[in-house]
């Protein structure tokens, strides 16, 4: 084992753990001491003295259980034998691990869980099986309407693209919120509203415009995001009407409070039915927590709000419940996420709608979001208070489920680079964090849940898809 690299290391773990379960099968991967001691006798054939492997036996029986994991056996054993320096009065040597983490100056990095060394429980969408309103691409359907100004511009979103992972992220941000890259030497530019294509029922843009089903009405679509950030991650739209965002909510506050109710009750409703009712994916993902009593239970669960700027420019709910993704709460705790100034919490939201007439305004394209939270504020409702907030429920409902435990993955990214926990923590050059990072996202996500042969996600079309002059304009309606 001296002088393996690391990945040598780590396929030849995988190797004897799979020749274990074959030869072992059904015991999901365990060996009692005993058995495991009359094993390493049998293949040392007397190299090694009797009480030189029980010591061995006794130091990775930490727990006193009896009972080890065979890959975790393996990977602390090879972790022991690529010790630089001296064994001394027999004892087991001890492994010097001296390697760079980029640890950054100001003491403090990022370090995060990735690749799944097993499957984890998953929420299939709704077994739907609508086809296309329309069944061709959106820029054939802005040939149809070329006469339509109005309904060009519901079309359009103003964003920055992604260089390194082609997100279409909001205007104001300064580094993606879905791989972390810069987004510094980026320029403004037009992408597919894909949420009105959803609300159309167009068959594709630059890919198929099929949804993650999780709830549909003739008022209502909520679907899984395809970036999800979370175990459950929904965004809840509307489809009766057109709000470009929440800056226009506040054209008439009982209106928008009570569409914005609307949206909150069906995502919650589909994650209490279809998550929580999951006694697998309660039990592994929400700590065996007990279920929550009603949908409206979930706001102290959920993070939940909308973006302005937003990517995608038809009002949407996030409803993003924990735990997040190992990346993403890195990324959160980062300020990578729930941006300060960016994302309006639903608790913040609601009680700013609530007040009525005191917050009625003028909203249109050019409206400031700085004027809109003043007038709040005016009012005795601070946004800095509710964003504090929501920042304190993420950190304490992430540690409340508490769901992903070291020994469940292969390796750990620290600073941007990859070490496997295989065989000891060790670099991994072989290994990319943007690699892994999309490699974790789609074993974790239920995004498109089935898979299809190919493994790639499945989903439908909306049931209930509208023909343009059907959907109203918020602004105007009312």
């Amino acid at each position: 084992m001296q002088g393996m690299t690391s990945a040598a290391s780590e396929q030849c773990i995988r190797n004897i753990a799979k020749l274990f379960q074959e030869s072992y099968p059904g015991r999901g991967g365990k060996i009692a001491r005993g058995e495991l001691l009359r094993f390493l006798a049998l293949v040392t054939r007397g190299a090694i003295a009797d009480a030189s492997l029980q010591q061995v036996v006794d130091v990775a029986d930490k727990d006193g259980s009896g009972t080890l994991d065979i890959v975790d056996f393996l990977s602390w054993l090879f972790s022991q034998a690529k010790v630089g320096g001296q064994e001394g009065n027999g004892a087991w040597p001890l492994r010097r691990m001296c390697a760079s983490l980029g640890t950054p100056p100001v003491g403090v990095g990022m370090i995060y869980l990735a690749t799944p060394r097993t499957e984890v429980p998953h929420i299939d969408q709704l077994p739907e099986t609508s086809k296309p309103f329309y069944g061709d691409s959106i820029d054939r359907f802005r040939e149809h309407h070329a006469g339509d100004e109005a309904l060009l511009v519901r079309l359009r979103n103003k964003v920055k693209v992604c260089t390194s992972c082609n997100k279409a992220c909001a205007y104001t941000l300064s580094s993606c919120n879905s791989c972390g890259a810069s987004l510094g030497a980026v320029g403004l530019s037009c992408t597919d509203n894909v949420f009105m294509g959803f609300v159309y029922g167009i068959a594709r843009g630059r890919f198929p415009y099929t949804i993650s089903m999780r709830a549909q009405s003739p008022e209502i679509l909520c679907f899984d995001d395809p970036l999800a950030v979370s175990v459950c991650h929904l965004n809840a739209i509307p489809t009766a009407v057109y709000v470009p965002d929440l800056r226009f909510l506040f054209r008439d506050p009982p209106r928008g409070l009570a569409l914005v109710n609307q949206l909150f009750q069906v995502a919650s409703a589909a994650a209490l039915d279809q998550f929580w009712g999951s006694e697998a994916f309660r039990r592994k993902l929400f700590a065996g927590q007990p279920k929550p009593e009603s949908p409206e239970a979930i706001i102290d669960i959920a993070l939940c709000g909308m973006n302005f700027p937003p990517s995608m420019f038809q009002l949407h709910l996030q409803f993003i419940h924990p735990p997040l993704l190992p990346f993403h709460y890195c990324l959160a705790l980062d300020d990578g996420h729930f941006h300060h100034g960016r994302f309006f919490p639903l608790e913040y939201i609601r009680a700013a709608l609530a007040l009525g007439d005191a917050v009625k305004m003028d909203v249109n394209d050019d409206t400031d979001i700085v004027d809109i939270i003043r007038t709040i504020s005016a009012q005795g409702i601070n946004y800095d208070s509710c964003h504090s907030a929501l920042m304190r429920k993420c950190r304490r409902v992430q540690q409340l489920f508490s769901a992903w435990e070291e020994a469940d993955f292969e390796h750990q990214v620290v600073n941007g680079k990859a070490f496997s926990l295989l065989g000891g923590l060790a670099p991994a050059p072989n290994k990319d964090a943007k690699g892994l990072q999309k490699e974790d996202a789609k074993a974790l996500q239920n995004y498109g849940r089935p898979y299809d042969a190919e493994g790639q996600p499945t989903g439908t079309y909306y049931r209930y898809a509208k023909d343009p002059a059907e959907v109203a304009n918020f602004a105007a309606a009312g």
